[in-house]
């Protein structure tokens, strides 16, 4: 009996994933007692998963912000038992800079229910608000357009 041939489109189908939009830690990874120590599990990660050393992040973010910047410093805006040491915006800026990590803004935008998209998915996200409101004028202009004709033809006007 002849082996069938392996349906390589299918395969294709059940590992075809959709484009990632956002980039957000997973809930549990970042999950802490408060909003700082929040905030310190997840720039932990960042250093962590980043291919760069922490003394290499920190050079780089003192060359980004003409600052010196320790990696004593990251070490502490990553501890969680370090509430005093929060990173300032600037710092955070130059963080995500150096690494890359848009994870870090998202967290903060999801705190406001909202989220950070990558700007090539703006004009889609547009678009696709432009398309509804279009197919809502077009029902309305519809709607009127057959109001106007049943009205036009009780009245005797001939259209």
């Amino acid at each position: 009996m002849a082996k069938m041939k392996k349906d390589g489109l299918a395969d294709d189908l059940f590992d075809w994933k959709p484009a990632e939009i956002t980039r957000e830690f997973k809930e549990r990874d970042v999950s802490a007692a408060n909003i700082g120590a929040k905030y310190a599990k997840a720039i932990g990660l960042t250093l962590n998963e980043c291919e760069l050393t922490r003394g290499e992040i920190a050079m780089q973010m003192s060359d980004y912000l003409d600052e010196k910047i320790g990696k004593n410093m990251l070490d502490a805006y990553a501890a969680e038992t370090r509430a005093s040491h929060m990173i300032p915006m600037t710092r955070l800026e130059a963080l995500i800079h150096v690494t890359g990590d848009l994870r870090l803004i998202s967290l903060l935008a999801a705190q406001f229910k909202n989220n950070v998209v990558d700007a090539v998915y703006s004009h889609l996200i547009k678009a696709t608000i432009y398309g509804d409101k279009i197919a809502e004028m077009e029902a309305e202009l519809k709607t009127h357009n057959r109001k106007f004709k049943i009205i036009a033809t009780q009245k005797g006007i001939n259209l």
